[in-house]
């Protein structure tokens, strides 16, 4: 932390200056006009929620067959009656995730799928504060929503990102790599699935602003998600 707060203090005259560059020119998407609930399958019932921020919503895609809960209902709903929910908006971060599940009222699910982090980190949040939260989250899922399988998808690797510049993209990535390495000891704690998000081979499977998932990352994620969901039903028959 230490060593963070030094090289924050030598870049800033740069990295400052560089966001608010990139904040105004970034190509703003919309998030997909597209149902944020629905049920569709046959088999078991199984509940879905995906909660997040932009990627979670499908920000990158413009349909729901292409954004990441199209692609879990995709696969999942070859097994189960899925009945999902999206609760996802763009520039969610931690904080504001955990109060809106806190403030809305309890129903019941049985897995959630959960895509936080970015927003946290180029917003400045300190680590401790962001794992309390995550922390937080986790609690209120299993304790309001019921939620027996939590999935959390690491950070996507920002240090590729090609809509931002040197050093900042650096600074950036350095600073995901660090919360998702301290993400994951938290999850091995809490007995929660983890997805690695290293799925950019190419900087064109990411959307046009160089920024957001493009249709075929989100392809690769709901599928790994969809594994994880179906071994861990398999373990529960």
């Amino acid at each position: 932390m230490i060593a963070n707060f030094f090289v924050r203090m030598i870049l800033s005259p740069i990295i400052i200056p560089q966001g608010i560059i990139v904040q105004k020119n970034i190509e703003k998407l919309p998030e997909p006009m597209c149902q944020r609930h629905g049920n569709q399958g046959q088999g078991p019932t199984l509940r879905l929620l995906v909660l997040g921020d932009s990627a979670a919503a499908g920000v990158g895609v413009s349909t729901l067959q292409q954004s990441l809960s199209g692609n879990l209902v995709s696969t999942l709903s070859q097994h189960f009656d899925v009945h999902w929910q999206v609760i996802a908006k763009s520039g969610a971060t931690s904080k504001s995730t955990l109060k809106h599940i806190e403030k809305i009222d309890p129903q019941h699910f049985d897995v959630a799928v959960v895509s936080l982090g970015v927003n946290d980190v180029t917003s400045g949040m300190r680590l401790k504060v962001f794992l309390n939260t995550q922390q937080k989250i986790f609690n209120v899922l299993r304790d309001k929503f019921g939620v027996s399988q939590i999935v959390v998808s690491g950070f996507p690797p920002v240090g590729k990102f090609p809509a931002l510049p040197h050093p900042l993209r650096w600074y950036l990535g350095y600073l995901s790599s660090e919360f998702d390495q301290n993400l994951q000891t938290l999850i091995k704690t809490n007995d929660i699935d983890y997805i690695k998000q290293n799925l950019i081979e190419d900087p064109k499977m990411m959307a046009t602003d160089g920024f957001h998932p493009g249709p075929e990352i989100y392809k690769i994620w709901g599928k790994t998600a969809s594994e994880k969901i179906l071994v861990k039903r398999k373990e529960q028959v």
